[in-house]
């Protein structure tokens, strides 16, 4: 892979096949590849965050997914992904920020209504969460 607009779309391509044959470690390689060369190819980042997250890699994914938000603020699946990959890693205040952002962005798009239904979900468990342990840190008598 050169910085060549065409090899680098022609190796994306290729871990996209990869993915569809279950080998994702060869298409996490071959996206490694493409990101050392063209940093910021969102398809790249996109796709191996993705990834890193199925695979339970969550802090690696949350690096390329971050840097996919900066590339294209408005892709709703990159704010599902980051928050997901944040939820995973405990970092319940992120995720529900990333969670309500993926809310806002996806503006209860069709195309996304299974996610916007996790999304829902999962505000409301995290938010029941974080009230419960704000709870626990008040002082005794309060």
């Amino acid at each position: 892979v050169k910085n060549n607009p065409e090899l680098i779309a022609a190796n994306n391509n290729l871990a996209a096949t990869y993915v569809e044959l279950g080998k994702l470690d060869k298409a996490a390689e071959i996206y490694r590849k493409v990101i050392k060369k063209s940093p910021y190819d969102l398809e790249a980042r996109t796709n191996l965050g993705n990834i890193l997250v199925i695979q339970g890699k969550p802090a690696e994914a949350v690096k390329h997914l971050s840097t996919a938000v900066g590339i294209d603020p408005n892709d709703p699946e990159l704010y599902f992904n980051l928050a997901l990959a944040n939820h995973m890693l405990g970092r319940l205040d992120e995720a529900l920020t990333l969670y309500r952002e993926f809310l806002r962005v996806a503006n209860n798009g069709e195309a996304w209504n299974e996610y916007i239904y996790q999304a829902e979900n999962a505000v409301a468990k995290l938010e029941e969460e974080l009230r419960g342990s704000h709870r626990k840190k008040e002082p005794a008598g309060q």
